[in-house]
């Protein structure tokens, strides 16, 4: 009998992808990727710890997983981002994002090898009932969650989108509260040939929403000597009935290239931007390492919805930070409310030892009380002005 695995990833699509490859990659070299752990000889858990509560319910999941027959392989985010917490809790086979192709260690007979699978367009499909069990762990239920887990739920699971992933990795920006570069590691772009390719490839399928996606989107090409609008023109010389989404785009890339944006907004096929200001407050902004201010993010973004009205931004913000005030958190929720922001994910600071918070910042850490109301606080104001969160 042919050996059986199960498969569960949690985070985000860049995750959801890696997860899809490795189901091509067993079910290539005669494994059966089985929907439940009861049953499996291997478990593949690929994890998320870009913040606490991530690494909270991933190492709840791996405990629970230790508990079935079948042999539990670890894998994502959570190695690379905090390998000591990792390693206390789980003794068996792991390796990071980064070293994905670790995995053939584990099975060296396999003549298919993890490099040999291409990238997938389309995330690993999740079961219903883990997506409400990891929404449930991190975010409190009430009305505006119900309304994210609906949206989310829709584009991951019944919308079933068409996903080019155009670039892994990061610059070295170091924004100081992300540790997921320890994960992901440097920039590396695809060629645009090849993501070219991918695209036509949706459109001959009948794929009318296509998904850019990256660990930096923005970054893309910089490694090759090119820049993301080069990409977008690129794909926008194409043909047909299509819309683009453009997922994770830092907020330096709107400043850097909007005037050569403009055109590209111009054509109405970009319909989504996901752009995680975190803040809008230029001291903090600066703590943060995001390199811009709030002005020059106001001015570029105006641009682009004056010659794009329609188009659909989303945005995370980070509350909490150590030091910020009241009043500079304030001045984040008013930004996101005046920017037209039609969605918006709300994270609490979580400390990790990875973080490269300067020491001034650092010992003004604010107490958990603050935060959660700054959470409660903000999720009142999203609601009162009708953005989703």
């Amino acid at each position: 009998m042919r050996n059986k695995i199960y498969i569960e990833e949690m985070g985000c699509d860049s995750r959801a992808l890696d997860a899809g490859r490795f189901a091509r990659y067993f079910s290539t070299n005669g494994f059966k990727v089985v929907g439940t752990p009861k049953c499996a000889d291997y478990i593949l858990f690929i994890t998320c710890a870009f913040i606490k509560a991530k690494e909270d319910y991933a190492l709840k999941r791996i405990k629970r997983f230790q508990g079935y027959k079948g042999e539990l392989i670890v894998g994502g985010c959570l190695g690379g981002i905090n390998k000591e917490r990792l390693n206390e809790n789980f003794k068996g086979f792991s390796f990071s994002t980064l070293h994905n192709e670790q995995i053939d260690q584990k099975f060296p007979d396999f003549k298919i090898k993890f490099y040999d699978i291409p990238d997938i367009n389309s995330i690993f499909p999740k079961r219903t009932v883990l997506f409400i069990k990891e929404y449930i762990s991190t975010i409190r239920l009430d009305l505006s969650y119900l309304k994210r887990f609906v949206n989310s739920y829709k584009r991951r699971v019944l919308n079933k989108p068409y996903f080019i992933r155009i670039a892994r990795g990061c610059i070295n920006q170091r924004c100081s509260f992300c540790v997921i570069r320890h994960a992901v590691g440097n920039l590396k772009s695809k060629p645009a040939s090849e993501c070219l390719v991918e695209f036509k490839r949706a459109l001959d399928e009948g794929y009318k929403n296509i998904v850019l996606v990256g660990d930096n989107v923005g970054a893309w090409g910089i490694d090759l000597g090119l820049t993301f609008p080069d990409l977008l023109d690129e794909l926008l010389r194409v043909s047909g009935v299509y819309n683009l989404q453009i997922d994770d785009f830092h907020a330096r890339w709107i400043i850097q290239y909007a005037d050569r944006l403009i055109p590209i907004f111009r054509s109405g096929k970009i319909k989504y931007l996901k752009s995680p200001i975190q803040s809008a407050n230029d001291r903090i902004l600066a703590a943060m390492n995001r390199g811009h201010t709030q002005a020059e993010l106001r001015k570029a973004l105006l641009k682009i919805k004056k010659v794009c009205p329609q188009l659909e931004l989303c945005t995370h913000i980070i509350v909490g930070f150590p030091s910020e005030t009241e009043g500079e958190f304030e001045e984040t929720l008013d930004f996101v409310r005046e920017m037209g922001f039609r969605m918006v994910y709300i994270f609490s600071y979580s400390k990790n030892p990875n973080l490269r918070l300067s020491e001034d910042i650092e010992k003004l850490e604010l107490p958990r009380e603050i935060i959660k109301a700054r959470e409660r606080k903000s999720v009142q104001f999203f609601k009162r002005n009708k953005i989703a969160c």
